[in-house]
Formats: structure tokens, C-alpha cells, sequence
């Protein structure tokens, strides 16, 4: 009689097992993804598959391709060069179902976190977590040590990520944790949220106002990213499984 049960249920646990084998992605370049025939840089252009749309993955695999998310940047300031590295993707081509449409994306693009926010402004991480993960389980917060002269407030999703505010006198700070992610994510997100980029995107706003100098990346040996700058940095690391993603600042 066990066995019998046993052969009833197996379909539906391989069912709830394998019904969502591949969890969709989100696109996050801003002009859109260029979807290929096939996995490599010399596909036949298909159709560009636009900012934030939501694509199925078929679990097919493409070729490794290396691409310049955010090239090297150099400014001289009071007679040295300061140099911000390159960052650069190393991922491979996804195939994926989008609308009617089979082909292959560049994966360092896509995250299982989609990019757009319900509500508040479009560049406001308070509101995209709403958006991802709704409201906060529960917060807690408390006074920092007299020293700081501020008070730190910590949020708890159902879905595990944690986000953590300092506030103190002149500045403050934020740390987001995600349980699981990789690098890519947290440049996309640090991208779209905290301004990583501007090195790049305002070189010449900064050029003309030497006293003024955005974050400047340094990729270290671990492959963490740091964007520093005059009186902020931005950190993104992977430490086991957990995105750890940075942000401080202060006048």
C-alpha cells in the first residue's frame, strides 16, 4: 500500500520540482538587449529586447563573451592622475523566450531582479525594494554609540534581504544584503541606485571642475568592486553566497 502511495505522489513532487526549472530574468541594460540567433557576438540580430522587460531562460547555454560594462576613466587633480579601472563582464549568451521570440541574450545584463519601480521616483532604492520584496517583515533601530550622534534603523524582507540605514551627524551610510547574487547584480543595481557610473557619464562636468571628482573604481584582486570618491565610496563583494552591496557618504 506505502509503494502504491508512493507512486501516486512521485508525479506531482517531480512536477512542483522541476514546474519553474529556470526562474525568468529581467533585462537592466538601458538601451535593450540585442537578441541573436545564436550564442556568440556574430549571431544575426533577431530584435533588441527592451529595458526591463521579462525574458524566459530555456536553459541552453551560450559562448563566454567579455564586454566593457563601464570603461577606464582618468582625471588629474592638483598635479596627479587619479584613474578609475575598467569594469568589465565576463558572462556568457542565455538563450531565452521573450513576447514570440527565441534567442540568445548576453547574460551579464539580466537579473532575477527586475529594474523597474511601481512607485516614487525611477532611481529611488526605497521604493525598487518595495517594488522586489514588498514591505519590510519587520525594523528594528536604535541609537548609535554617543560618538556618532545618530540613530541606524534595519529592515528585514520575507524574501531575506536586509537593508540597513545609519544616520550621524554629517553624513551616513547603507548596507543592502541579499542572500544570494553576483557582482553583475550589485554593479547593475549600484548603477541604477547610487550613481557608480558617474566617472564616466559626467566625465566632462568633472574635467571642467577639478575640484570636484566622482566615485573612482578599483577592482580588487577578490574581484569586489570600490567606487571611491572625495567624501564617499560605494563597496559591492561577494562573501559566500550573500551580495553585499555598500553605499556612505558624508560633507
Amino acid at each position: 500500500m506505502r509503494l502504491l502511495l508512493l507512486f501516486l505522489l512521485l508525479p506531482c513532487f517531480l512536477t512542483a520540482q522541476t514546474g519553474k526549472e529556470y526562474p525568468d530574468r529581467y533585462v537592466w541594460a538601458k538601451s535593450g538587449l540585442t537578441m541573436r540567433n545564436t550564442g556568440n557576438t556574430g549571431g544575426e540580430k533577431i530584435m533588441v529586447v527592451p529595458f526591463g522587460a521579462k525574458v524566459s531562460p530555456t536553459g541552453k547555454v551560450g559562448q563566454q563573451a567579455n564586454v566593457t560594462a563601464l570603461p577606464a576613466v582618468s582625471y588629474r587633480q592638483e598635479g596627479q592622475s587619479l584613474n578609475s579601472d575598467a569594469y568589465l563582464m565576463q558572462e556568457s549568451y542565455l538563450e531565452v523566450t521573450y513576447q514570440d521570440k527565441t534567442g540568445y541574450l548576453y547574460n551579464g545584463y539580466l537579473s532575477e531582479y527586475s529594474p523597474t519601480v511601481e512607485a516614487g521616483s525611477p532611481t529611488d532604492y526605497i521604493a525598487w525594494m518595495t517594488t522586489q520584496f514588498g514591505e519590510p517583515a519587520n525594523t528594528s533601530g536604535k541609537k548609535l554609540p554617543w560618538q556618532h550622534e545618530g540613530r541606524q534603523r534595519v529592515s528585514h524582507y520575507p524574501t531575506g534581504v536586509m537593508v540597513t540605514n545609519s544616520e550621524y551627524e554629517g553624513g551616513g551610510s547603507m548596507t543592502l544584503v541579499f542572500p544570494s547574487g553576483s557582482i553583475n547584480d550589485g554593479y547593475l543595481i549600484a548603477a541604477r541606485f547610487f550613481g557608480v557610473t558617474e566617472a564616466v557619464d559626467r566625465k566632462k562636468e568633472f574635467d571642467e571642475g577639478p575640484d570636484l571628482l566622482p566615485e573612482l573604481l578599483k577592482v580588487q584582486d577578490d574581484g569586489t568592486l570600490r567606487f571611491t570618491g572625495d567624501m564617499s565610496e560605494t563597496v559591492i563583494q561577494i562573501i559566500g553566497s550573500m551580495l553585499i552591496i555598500h553605499s556612505s557618504g558624508g560633507c
